[in-house]
Parts: structure tokens; C-alpha cells; sequence
């Protein structure tokens, strides 16, 4: 990495606005320059521009003072900016990777700006690996995030789907084509339990248009080898873990724990049914109850909610006795 030097910062022009506007955009711009230094690399200019964008949008105020309170942090997001340009990231790839610096990131770019104002390059470097070491785990977690959030959408909107079609009923044997945009698009999609999650696995993005076929057992872990049309492997691909349910353990546990052992988006497998838990809710008698995503049976409002306690401190009894596991989403 090349380091800060001083000197005189340079004019460069950034995209035209209206006059007001870009007056108003060259001045943050030629302040931002000013501040970092002249940077001896070929960064500098796309550098301006990227912090130009980044203040213009969100500042308020006296630019000045703005600035002169988070001068160290801006340095750091400039010397940031260069390491993982000079790691072979094109521009785009950057500016993207750095659209996940939160707010949890502000001290350690601030030391950034710090080592880098004092012209410490091995710590520039140290210090910005870990910040991009940190950034790795952060992306994951947001992507896996907005994944999951995505798919309960998606749960969502194949189940209303089901719902409101006047075509669809409940069958076994029956395929509708499908007019939901996205990957179901002009898809036939089947009109029963394992049909609706297949749908909506699917047009969440974990499974392939071919996978609509799949029945309740092409879910079962323990013929990964023996169904023919089993998804498995691709379950475990899309970032789902398989949990077996363990009857003598889940009917002793309390309300509370009952709730920490399934959680929303939770596919429920029995032998011959599957739904989507979508959340669950404890009454004044310490009933459990569900909202689910399910099409056991031609239903008219979903999530269905199960108007009886699946499990009953008082009987002991558990809904899911008879199931074999359920599928998470872990990312």
C-alpha cells in the first residue's frame, strides 16, 4: 500500500448535477481531497468521488465541522478504500463490500485514519486486514440475514398464492400453472403439502423449477440414498441443517424451551406431511399453539393457525410426536 503524503489536494470533476447541486458536490469533494492528502496511487480520484456520494446523501449541516469531527474516520475509509483495491477488487466489488460497514465499524476505522496519519504503513496494513477479516464474518451474517428474511417473504406469498387461486384446490395428482412472478413463473406447482413447500422453495431460490415434483419423502435425511427423487443434498447446499426430533426429550421440555427448539421458517417432516412453521404462541393455560404454512387440506386463510394446544404441560402431549425431524435454515 502506498502511503499518505502531503500536500495539496487535487480538483476533479465529479458527475453533473444541476448547478446548485453540483456546486454544492464539487465543494464536498474538493474539502474530502484536502483532508485525506494527496494519495499516491491511482485511487485518489475514485476515492473523492466515493465519499463525495457517501456524505452528499447523508450530511447535514456545516460541512466543515462535519468533517473536522470525523476526520480520522474518513481516513480510515480512504486507506480501506485503496487495501482492497490494491487486493485486486475492482471498483464496483469495493464499493459494495464497503456498503456493509455499519456502525460497529467506526472505532476500528478511526484507528485506521490514526496509523495512517502517522505514516505507520505496517499497522495501515494490520489493521486493515482485520477490519477486512471482520468484514467477512459480517457479510455472511447479513447475507444469511436477508436470505431467511426473504424466504419467510416468500413463504408468505406462495401461501397466499394457494389461498386466493380459484384453480387451486387440494390434490395430490393436480398441477396449476403457476402466474406468481419469479422463478414459478409459468411452472406447474401441486396442490398439496409437499407441493406447497416445494413451491416455495423454489421460488425462494434453495431448490431447482425441476424439484416441484418432489413428494414428502424426497425431504426424509434417511433416504438421502434410497429416494429416487430426494433433495437431500441439495437441502444441505442451500444452507439447511436436518434436525431430528428426539419424542422423550421435546415432550419434557417447558414452554420456553419448546419455543427455543423450533423456531420460525422451521420445515416440520413427518412421513406423510410437511409444512412451515411460521411462529408459535402460548395461551393463558399454557396451551402452545402454531401458525403455519401449510396445505394438508384446501385452507382459506394462511398461516393456518392450529386452534388446539400441540403441547400441553398439563397432558404431556406433544403435536410433532409422530415426526421425524425438521429443516433450518442456518445459511
Amino acid at each position: 500500500m502506498n502511503k499518505l503524503a502531503a500536500g495539496q489536494g487535487q480538483f476533479v470533476c465529479v458527475p453533473k448535477r444541476d448547478d446548485s447541486t453540483q456546486r454544492t458536490s464539487d465543494y464536498y469533494y474538493n474539502q474530502i481531497n484536502d483532508l485525506t492528502g494527496t494519495y499516491a496511487s491511482p485511487y485518489n480520484p475514485e476515492i473523492c468521488e466515493y465519499l463525495t456520494s457517501l456524505i452528499f446523501s447523508d450530511i447535514n449541516g456545516d460541512l466543515d465541522r462535519y468533517l473536522d469531527n470525523n476526520e480520522d474516520y474518513f481516513r480510515g475509509l480512504c486507506n480501506f478504500y485503496a487495501y482492497l483495491r490494491n487486493s485486486g477488487m475492482s471498483k464496483e466489488e469495493v464499493v459494495n463490500r464497503m456498503s456493509y460497514l455499519d456502525s460497529e465499524y467506526k472505532t476500528r476505522l478511526v484507528g485506521l485514519g490514526i496509523v495512517c496519519e502517522q505514516n505507520l504503513i505496517e499497522n495501515v496494513y494490520a489493521v486493515a486486514a482485520s477490519i477486512n477479516d471482520g468484514l467477512d464474518i459480517t457479510i455472511e451474517r447479513v447475507n444469511r440475514e436477508r436470505t431467511f428474511a426473504n424466504y419467510m417473504e416468500v413463504c408468505d406469498a406462495v401461501a397466499q398464492y394457494y389461498v386466493n387461486d380459484p384453480r387451486i384446490g387440494y390434490d395430490q395428482g393436480v398441477y396449476v400453472d403457476c402466474t406468481l412472478e419469479g422463478n414459478l413463473y409459468n411452472q406447474g406447482i401441486r396442490t398439496d403439502c409437499s407441493g406447497m413447500v416445494s413451491a416455495i422453495l423454489v421460488q425462494a431460490g434453495f431448490l431447482k423449477p425441476i424439484r416441484l415434483t418432489c413428494s414428502t419423502h424426497s425431504y426424509e435425511y434417511d433416504d438421502i440414498d434410497t429416494c429416487s427423487n430426494s433433495v437431500v443434498y441439495e437441502m444441505v447446499d442451500a444452507g439447511f441443517v436436518w434436525h431430528p426430533i428426539d419424542t422423550a426429550v421435546f415432550s419434557t421440555l417447558s414452554e420456553e424451551q419448546l419455543e427455543n427448539n423450533l423456531q420460525n421458517g422451521d420445515i416440520m417432516l413427518s412421513g406423510s406431511h410437511i409444512e412451515i412453521l411460521e411462529s408459535i404462541d402460548v395461551d393463558a393455560n399454557g396451551f402452545i399453539h402454531t401458525l403455519v404454512y401449510t396445505w394438508g387440506d384446501q385452507y382459506f386463510v394462511e398461516p393456518l393457525s392450529r386452534d388446539y394446544g400441540f403441547y400441553s404441560l398439563q397432558q404431556g402431549t406433544f403435536l410433532y410426536s409422530n415426526y421425524l425431524g425438521f429443516w433450518r435454515y442456518e445459511g
